[in-house]
């Protein structure tokens, strides 16, 4: 499981990055900002951090700046869930595993620095 915080505005979500977060689920729109604006001042503040944006209102112009500016994954609404978890779990795992100070290969999953497969096993 993940501890969720929530963010309702720019200013909220800059709070709990500068807080520590590993991952940042942004809309596109919010209240007092965009989330080009928050995704360039969170890449900023905390460069490790993965942010994956979504948006109503996407255009090919948003997602390549959001992509050039460090977005994991850039949604279009509506999106389905379980793609959004997926791709989650596909961001996160790999950085927490390496934060914890371990190796993370697709193939293997998360071990500790220094463990090699054993080259009898297929």
């Amino acid at each position: 499981g993940y501890k969720i915080l929530e963010a309702r505005t720019a200013s909220e979500a800059m709070y709990q990055v500068s807080v520590g977060v590993d991952l940042v689920l942004l809309d596109f729109k919010l209240p007092d900002g965009d989330g080009i604006s928050v995704l360039r001042r969170i890449k900023e503040l905390a460069p490790d951090t993965v942010v994956i944006l979504m948006t109503a209102f996407s255009t090919v112009e948003n997602a390549v700046e959001a992509m050039k500016l460090g977005a994991w994954h850039y949604f279009d609404k509506p999106f389905n869930l379980d793609d959004v978890s997926m791709t989650v779990e596909k961001a996160v795992v790999p950085f927490l595993t390496v934060k914890r100070g371990e190796v993370y290969t697709p193939e293997w999953g998360p071990r500790p620095w220094g463990w090699e497969p054993d080259p009898d096993m297929d």
